[in-house]
């Protein structure tokens, strides 16, 4: 990488500074003990060098962890994340790291390893409603040494059914509104009529165990209703529940 972006084969860069180049250990150099590039210079006037010189990386280990795959897929407002490794040797944990952009990764959880001589399977669930998250796994042994797995994408796209169920619905008095486990935090819970004008609004703290409250409809006229979820920034979870009032 050079200033945080890949080099690709062929690039040329100009006012080259070697800080600003790096080099990241992925899965393909596990069981290895190299790993090399080759470059040239070009000079003023463009010309190419024609020998270009070879540049090789060397370790006295291989690196400890052989990662057979790693997916992800979306149910519904989750992203489901899968990993198998065919050999694990004094490895210390597999760190889970996700990017809005696929440049910037922040870790987001930790999994420790097995260490089992045939490998094994792991699978993480993330909370990532209606959005494209990349993923990637830094692959840490116990010494400190670590890799870097491929980086995968997932697109979720969910409705405001996964975050929360009404009942009943037509309703006449009581309504009962539950809020489930695929979003955690801090939300409002928001009905707007037919014409868009707020009639209700409340805050809630959805937590890992389902939370349930209770609405008096009475108050409002038989119509359409719509019942929206926002979160901390007050942009809308998932799409528009309808609610009939008899």
């Amino acid at each position: 990488y050079y200033n945080g972006v890949l080099v690709t084969n062929g690039q040329q860069i100009n006012n080259f500074n070697p800080d600003l180049l790096e080099i990241r250990m992925t899965a393909a150099t596990i069981g290895t003990t190299s790993t090399s590039f080759r470059y040239s210079y070009v000079d003023l006037a463009g010309k190419k060098d024609p020998t270009p010189a070879t540049y090789t990386l060397t370790w006295l280990n291989p690196l400890p962890v052989s990662l057979a795959s790693f997916t992800g897929i979306a149910n519904k407002c989750d992203a489901v994340l899968q990993w198998k490794t065919s050999l694990e040797i004094n490895s210390d944990k597999f760190v889970v790291e996700q990017s809005a952009d696929g440049l910037n990764f922040a870790a987001m959880a930790e999994v420790k390893s097995t260490n089992s001589a045939n490998g094994r399977s792991y699978q993480l669930s993330v909370s990532q409603p209606n959005s494209i998250k990349y993923y990637r796994l830094k692959l840490l042994d116990k010494d400190g040494r670590f890799s870097y797995s491929p980086i995968i994408t997932v697109r979720t796209n969910c409705s405001s059914m996964d975050y929360m169920t009404v009942y009943p619905n037509p309703v006449s008095t009581n309504l009962t509104v539950s809020f489930q486990t695929a979003y955690k935090g801090q939300a409002t819970l928001q009905i707007v009529n037919a014409v868009g004008q707020q009639l209700y609004l409340q805050k809630i703290q959805i937590t890992a165990a389902t939370n349930t409250i209770n609405l008096d409809m009475s108050k409002y006229v038989p119509g359409l209703y719509m019942l929206n979820l926002l979160n901390e920034k007050g942009e809308k979870i998932g799409e528009v529940q309808k609610l009939i009032k008899r």
